[in-house]
C-alpha cells in the first residue's frame, strides 16, 4: 500500500481516481497499491517547486531515518523536550537531530528572499519619502509663484475653496502621471519581483489597489499644506506684494 500526494495523481491519473491503482518502481519488482491521496508538501523550501512524491508505510518499506510533525499548543521549547523524551522511551537507540520548531524551519527557508525583500522595502520607502517631499516642494513653489494670481482671482470673488481645487487639480495631475509612470514600472518588473514573492503574484490586483493608495494618501498629505496656504491667500496682502 502507499499514499501519493496532489501532484503525483494529476501527473499520472489526471482524469481519473488514482485510489485502488496499482503502480511500480523503477528497479523494484513489488506492486504497490494506492490506498489515498494526500495535499502537497513543500518539502524542500517555499519557493521550491512541489515534485510528485509517494509515501510507503514503515513495516513495508523500512527507513533508518524518520521526521516527526509534533502539533501542539504549548510552547515549542517545551514541545521538543518532552517529544524527544517519547522517543527516548520507546527507543533507546534513537538518536533525535535537527529538531527545531517549524517557524524556525520556515525562517531559515525564507532567509535570503526576506533580506532582499527587506532592501526593497527600505528603497521603497524612502522613494515614497522623497516624492512626497518632492510634490510638497513643487506644489508649495507654484501657490509662492502664483500668490498674485491667487490674490486677483479672491478680489474678484473666488471662494477659498475654489483656490484650494486649484492647487488640488495640479497635484491630482502630477500624481496622475506618477501613479501611470509607476504602474508601467511595475508592469515592466513583474517577472523580476516574481521570484521574490511567495503567495502573492506580482501583478496581484489587491496588492496594486494597496500601492495606489498608499502613493494617493501620501500625495493628499503633501498637498494639504500648499492647498491651505492658497486658501488662505489674503487678496490686500497679495496685490500690495506686488
Amino acid at each position: 500500500m502507499a499514499v501519493i500526494n496532489r501532484s503525483f495523481a494529476r501527473k499520472y491519473w489526471s482524469a481519473d481516481d488514482p485510489v485502488g491503482q496499482r503502480l511500480r518502481l523503477a528497479g523494484d519488482l513489488r506492486w504497490w497499491t494506492v490506498a489515498g491521496v494526500v495535499g502537497d508538501v513543500r518539502e524542500f523550501g517555499l519557493d521550491a517547486d512541489v515534485h510528485p512524491t509517494m509515501y510507503f508505510p514503515l513495516d513495508q518499506l523500512p527507513s533508518n531515518t524518520l521526521t516527526f510533525v509534533v502539533r501542539s499548543p504549548a510552547p515549542a521549547g517545551e514541545v521538543l523536550r518532552v517529544a524527544q523524551q517519547e522517543l527516548l522511551a520507546i527507543d533507546p537507540r534513537a538518536t533525535a537531530w535537527q529538531a527545531r520548531p517549524l517557524s524556525d524551519m520556515l525562517s531559515a527557508s525564507l532567509a535570503q528572499r526576506s533580506f532582499a525583500l527587506k532592501l526593497l522595502h527600505g528603497f521603497a520607502a524612502l522613494a515614497l519619502l522623497l516624492a512626497g517631499l518632492g510634490l510638497y516642494g513643487v506644489l508649495a513653489y507654484t501657490v509662492t509663484q502664483r500668490t498674485r494670481e491667487i490674490g486677483v482671482r479672491m478680489a474678484l470673488g473666488a471662494r477659498p475653496v475654489q483656490a484650494l481645487g486649484l492647487v488640488a487639480k495640479e497635484s491630482a495631475a502630477v500624481v496622475g502621471i506618477g501613479l501611470l509612470l509607476g504602474l508601467a514600472g511595475a508592469l515592466a518588473t513583474a517577472r523580476f519581483f516574481a521570484g521574490l514573492l511567495f503567495g502573492v503574484g506580482p501583478l496581484d490586483p489587491l496588492a496594486l489597489l494597496a500601492a495606489t493608495l498608499v502613493l494617493s494618501a501620501v500625495a493628499l498629505v503633501a498637498t494639504l499644506a500648499p492647498a491651505r496656504r492658497a486658501a488662505l491667500v489674503d487678496p490686500a496682502v497679495a496685490l500690495r506684494a506686488e
